[in-house]
């Protein structure tokens, strides 16, 4: 697959640029109600887990409750006038009477939320855990949810069938995913983030690419027996958020989706004969994966974020948008070459009522 992850970020950056010229410090709710429920629907749905569009708004009002509820019961806890066990009850509360895809959705946006939080907070601080995230992600994302057995445990050696569970994953990652040595295997995969963020200059392209190896990896592991995609796409969204981005939505349909996936499974047929014969040397492994990769994996990656800042934009330049069989029109291009325009992400764009309008400005790359 031809491609420049340079030209991918430029288009990414021109967007966040662009970003902030018409917005500003953007309002927390755009990023809640606009971008976390959208990466929330999509990663379930990626995992299998399919949520009607037209429920959305329900389970925003019972995830809005949990909310409130949450924030009452954890001050009493901490004030000790709740113990462990009530506390565990009431913020299940809503779970037993509601779909369990939907308690999926809203577990997923309550965590995801609260990591990217405590991201932007901590800063790189909370790298000096990461080796630890995986296990209390999938735990948050899992516990208390109705046949989600072992919430927060790496899988059993020798045990691979178990990932049959994992709706998110192909065939080809079952049938070359390592069958034990789990706990080791992240041990590599958490000094294997932090090596490619220890660079002297921490530039976009180096965050960017550190976040894309790290998924790369992790999903080669797939270290859970269900889930493994929702929790490696928050940790791959931290890093993104780490070098100032917003929150990769990457597609659960279409052309999009089937670039991620395949994305993945390359990146697992590069790295998993390097963990055959123990931890290989980092550098090695960075060198590798690097060389052999396609693209397909850093372009589904670049045009989630693209697709995120999409979103804003055009929700603040909605006056602006044209058609865009009108924009074709106005540059004198025709429909084919403003369709690779679309698709590459060389304009920003929104689908309203099937058809596709764009702010008449193409990316400068």
């Amino acid at each position: 697959m031809s491609y420049n992850p340079r030209n991918l970020l430029s288009r990414t950056n021109w967007r966040e640029f662009m970003l902030d010229d018409v917005v500003g410090d953007l309002p927390l709710d755009d990023i809640t109600d606009q971008l976390l429920w959208e990466e929330a629907w999509h990663s379930c749905a990626l995992d299998g887990v399919i949520v009607p569009r037209e429920e959305i708004e329900q389970i925003k009002q019972i995830a809005e409750q949990r909310a409130v509820l949450s924030d009452k019961v954890i001050e009493e806890f901490l004030q000790g006038r709740l113990s462990q066990k009530e506390l565990s009850k009431v913020l299940s509360y809503s779970f037993d009477r509601i779909k369990p895809s939907w308690a999926e959705l809203i577990r997923y946006f309550e965590v995801a939320s609260s990591m990217y939080a405590l991201a932007l907070q901590e800063d790189m601080n909370i790298l000096q855990q990461i080796h630890l995230l995986p296990k209390i992600i999938h735990a948050s994302l899992f516990y208390g949810i109705p046949e989600k057995n072992r919430a927060g445990e790496y899988r059993k050696p020798n045990n691979k069938k178990v990932l049959s569970k994992d709706l998110g994953i192909t065939p080809l990652l079952v049938k070359y995913a390592p069958e034990d040595n789990i706990e080791k295997l992240m041990e590599l995969w958490a000094e294997y983030t932090l090596f490619l963020l220890k660079k002297r200059r921490l530039t976009d392209e180096v965050m960017f690419n550190a976040a894309e190896h790290s998924h790369a990896l992790f999903m080669s592991i797939l270290p859970f027996e269900y889930g493994n995609g929702r929790v490696s796409r928050i940790i791959l969204n931290i890093l993104l958020m780490l070098a100032s981005y917003l929150n990769a939505i990457i597609p659960s349909q279409g052309k999009d989706k089937e670039t991620y996936l395949k994305g993945i499974e390359i990146a697992t047929l590069i790295l998993t004969p390097n963990l055959e014969f123990g931890p290989p040397e980092l550098k090695i492994l960075e060198i590798v994966y690097k060389a052999q990769r396609t693209g397909h994996l850093t372009k589904a990656i670049a045009y989630g974020l693209m697709d995120s800042y999409d979103i804003l934009l055009t929700k603040y330049l909605s006056a602006k948008l044209i058609p865009l069989s009108e924009f074709a029109k106005q540059i004198g291009k025709k429909p084919s070459e403003v369709n690779y325009l679309l698709n590459t992400r060389k304009l920003i764009r929104k689908k309203i009522d099937g058809k596709w309008y764009v702010y008449p400005e193409i990316a400068p790359v």
